[in-house]
């Protein structure tokens, strides 16, 4: 019996670096997540007479809608640079991405100014979930890859409920402020984590990828 539970620890010891990495990206999709349920609380305090910036119904469309139009032009700078600078520095550049869309959206005085936020923070979404799914997929081990990749969509949906949480309480500088916090948390911990075995390969860097891949294997 002690050898059948040294059998099952052993895989997980042995590709800690990998639960790691995957688990330590999952903070730049909570953020996307707060993006995604920001309308919730505070569309309809836009709209009140109490807002900030006075909005029009047809305005508030722009302010929901400029989020979903800003994703496309993320997914396409991930195609084209996912190769190019590699899939760990698209995910720090969009970390970097997520604190500036927070920061438009934390200090938005007009309403130009908030559009411009909510499409940089759509265009961040594009980035994220054009690099994630490639990351996990190419660090990961084929026994651990489909639960890793479905934690995606369940920290998705925590970022989602936790800003209506806060938006029950908070202004939307202090929520936006709050939430530029977990980019900041994410960069700090994803620069060391490892790149992609398979971009050095792409890359010619054949040493680097073996020693990725001795490290992702324990």
């Amino acid at each position: 019996q002690v050898h059948r539970v040294m059998i099952s620890i052993l895989p997980l010891k042995e590709r800690s670096l990998q639960y790691t990495a995957a688990l330590t990206s999952l903070w730049v999709t909570i953020s996307s997540g707060l993006h995604l349920g920001w309308t919730s609380p505070y569309l309809p305090f836009l709209l009140s007479k109490d807002s900030p910036i006075p909005i029009t119904n047809d305005q508030s469309a722009w302010v929901a809608t400029l989020y979903m139009v800003g994703g496309p032009f993320g997914a396409l700078f991930t195609g084209v640079f996912l190769d190019v600078i590699g899939r760990k520095t698209v995910l720090l550049a969009s970390s970097f991405a997520l604190f500036v869309s927070w920061m438009l959206i934390a200090f938005a005085t007009t309403l130009h100014e908030l559009l411009i936020g909510r499409f940089f923070a759509g265009f961040c979404d594009g980035l994220i979930f054009g690099a994630i799914p490639i990351y996990f997929g190419e660090i990961t081990d084929p026994e651990i890859r489909g639960l890793l990749s479905c934690s995606i969509t369940i920290t998705f949906q925590i970022g989602t409920v936790l800003m209506n949480v806060i938006g029950s309480y908070l202004t939307i500088r202090d929520s936006a402020l709050v939430c530029s916090v977990i980019p900041v948390i994410f960069l700090v911990m994803f620069i060391w984590m490892p790149e992609s075995p398979n971009y050095f390969l792409i890359k010619g860097k054949t040493e680097k990828a073996k020693r990725c891949l001795v490290a992702l294997h324990g």
